[in-house]
């Protein structure tokens, strides 16, 4: 079992800030995400005291290249994640996976919307409807899907866990971060 130090914090904290100065924001291919050949993908995932989630896409194809030609690695649009209250917090695994998506879609909404998109999740049962008792709020769950149909062009992927590490990063949120933020107005 992990130990969480002072140590592992400062750890922590300054892994955070290496990414942060390192990451290079990509400008997206609209017109891929339009027309659907090069669509956003959306990597959600929450965790017990935060959601987060980061937006890619592949680079765009070259002009006469083939279908099949290999395009590279994803390249990162943005990054985002927010911590939770203490109510969602208590929401079922499904609520809170599901909760990531919605709100990193709205996060997203400015570049996303009307486009196609790839929701990656390592929570299988939100790329299927579920009538297992899981639902505690049915009612709050189904708005949130059609939030997210509305959203775009949707399409649901599964990415076990493991694959899942960039949306688990962010999701790791100190449950202060939100506060302090907003302190020094970034």
């Amino acid at each position: 079992m992990l130990r969480w130090t002072p140590e592992a914090e400062e750890a922590f904290a300054e892994s955070k800030r290496m990414v942060l100065r390192a990451v290079a924001l990509e400008v997206p291919d609209w017109e891929g995400a339009m027309d659907g050949t090069n669509p956003f993908i959306i990597l959600a995932d929450r965790s017990k005291r935060a959601v987060g989630a980061a937006l890619f896409q592949l680079p765009p194809r070259i002009p006469g290249a083939p279908a099949t030609a290999p395009r590279g690695s994803l390249r990162s649009s943005g990054v985002w994640s927010k911590s939770r209250t203490e109510q969602q917090s208590r929401w079922t695994v499904w609520e809170g996976e599901l909760f990531a998506l919605r709100e990193a879609l709205h996060f997203f909404k400015d570049l996303v919307q009307g486009t196609h998109i790839v929701l990656g999740t390592d929570h299988l049962n939100n790329c299927m409807t579920s009538t297992t008792g899981e639902m505690r709020q049915p009612a709050k769950v189904f708005r949130w899907l059609l939030e997210i149909v509305a959203a775009g062009k949707m399409r649901c992927a599964f990415s076990p866990g493991a694959a899942n590490t960039f949306a688990d990063w962010a999701s790791r949120n100190p449950a202060e971060r939100d506060l302090i933020l907003s302190l020094i107005h970034i």
